[in-house]
């Protein structure tokens, strides 16, 4: 165990050496293996089933003791053994079993939302690193357009001053707009590293991701008819946990017999002759409070069930909406693209550049405009990105087992 232990460090720190300062997405997925939600959920499933709780067959044992003319010669004894029935013990075992099973469900939705956490921080993560860099070309633009309309209107040339404090507004606005950016990937870095347990990070390694274009045909490509999803899991796990219930407090219910005990007296007048009894105990079919339990399970069962049947109702509604937002954020990125394109080549920008200042500023406006169909483009993907992932998180494919990377283009395990 020690050696294996050693073995997996190794392979992590070799990991962390060939990407210095990021971490590959899937280490980084594969710390949800070791969230602390997940490894509680485990370690108490592993606790249930080393202990194993299980109904003896003797219930309880009495030791009753009688004066008889408060002489202790004439002392009577009686032991009472109450018993559990076959059918009890039998019903308490299945009802072990199946309240271990909703503990490996609410440990594998454990799971599901520790992947889910990690995913989103991943997306965030690369559409803030992608945008970045397009900001500062802008900003670099911007200031370009500032320092061209204080020369121009310096020279005297006819410019509006309107024009000029715009520009620099818009510069304002574009550098918040950077901290703002650059805050949030601090606190994304953060909070990874802390998904890790480390102190720091300088993202996750996203090389080899899916492009957007490729989702929805991975999406129908690795499609698993009747998967069912981790809370679905749990819902049905609680109705087999209750129906386990109801069937051990009718198995209580239904006992025949109670219990035997033995009495023995003692006659000091007759010492050949002692008063030995035998005797039996029988539950009639009749139990106010075990009928009262029996109907409060059956209602929480019902309870659940329609719990269970809402939630179906919302996931199939989720997943038509989110297919059809996917197929239509597919659409906006095709045109986007070839908008970007189209509009490269369509100006002769050495001729808008020869026709002196005004040609200048309308230069500016074109690189402006393409800058930003860029940093639309990159909020589509990310769009098309969070679309994915929430497909995956409500069909629960997200935690399908075997796990693998669902943001690698090769789809590699975790």
């Amino acid at each position: 165990m020690i050696r294996l232990g050693i073995f997996l460090l190794a392979i992590f720190a070799i990991e962390f050496v060939a990407a210095p300062g990021q971490v590959p997405a899937g280490a980084f997925l594969a710390s949800a293996l070791r969230d602390p939600g997940v490894a509680g959920a485990t370690g108490l499933v592993d606790f249930r089933m080393q202990t194993n709780p299980q109904l003896s067959r003797l219930e309880r044992v009495e030791l009753r003791t009688e004066t008889n003319r408060f002489e202790l010669q004439r002392q009577e004894y009686l032991t009472r053994f109450s018993v559990n029935g076959r059918y009890e013990k039998r019903r308490y075992r299945e009802l072990q079993q199946r309240e271990t099973a909703l503990l490996q469900a609410e440990g594998q939705q454990q799971l599901h939302k520790a992947l889910a956490d990690r995913y989103a921080l991943i997306a965030e993560n690369r559409k803030i690193r992608n945008i970045l860099p397009l900001r500062q070309e802008l900003n670099v633009l911007y200031n370009d357009r500032v320092i061209v309309l204080r020369q121009l209107w310096a020279a005297g040339v006819k410019t509006e001053m309107d024009d000029l404090m715009k520009a620099e507004y818009d510069l304002d606005e574009l550098s918040m707009r950077q901290m703002e950016d650059s805050a949030a990937l601090r606190t994304l870095n953060l909070q990874m590293a802390l998904a890790l347990s480390v102190q720091q990070i300088e993202g996750v390694d996203t090389t080899g991701q899916i492009h957007p274009l490729q989702l929805r045909a991975v999406l129908g490509l690795n499609s698993t008819p009747g998967l069912v999803d981790p809370v679905e899991q749990e819902y049905t796990a609680k109705i087999q946990n209750l129906q386990m219930e109801y069937r051990l407090e009718k198995a209580e219910s239904d006992q025949v017999l109670d219990f035997f005990q033995m009495r023995y007296a003692n006659r000091p007048n007759e010492p050949w002759r002692n008063d030995v009894a035998l005797s039996l105990g029988f539950r009639l079919p009749y139990s106010g409070s075990g009928k009262a339990k029996m109907a409060e399970t059956v209602i929480e069962q019902q309870e659940a069930k329609l719990d269970l049947d809402l939630h179906r109702r919302e996931r199939a509604h989720l997943l038509q909406k989110a297919a059809l937002q996917l197929e239509s954020l597919e659409k906006q990125f095709i045109r986007q693209q070839q908008m970007l394109s189209e509009r490269e080549q369509a100006y002769d920008l050495q001729a808008i550049l020869a026709q002196g200042p005004d040609g200048v500023l309308a230069l500016l406006q074109h690189r402006e405009a393409q800058i930003k169909r860029r940093i639309r483009l990159e909020e589509i993907a990310s769009e098309m990105m969070e679309t994915y992932l929430l497909i995956l998180d409500v069909s629960g494919r997200l935690s399908a087992q075997p796990l693998v990377n669902h943001l690698s283009a090769g789809l590699e395990g975790i």
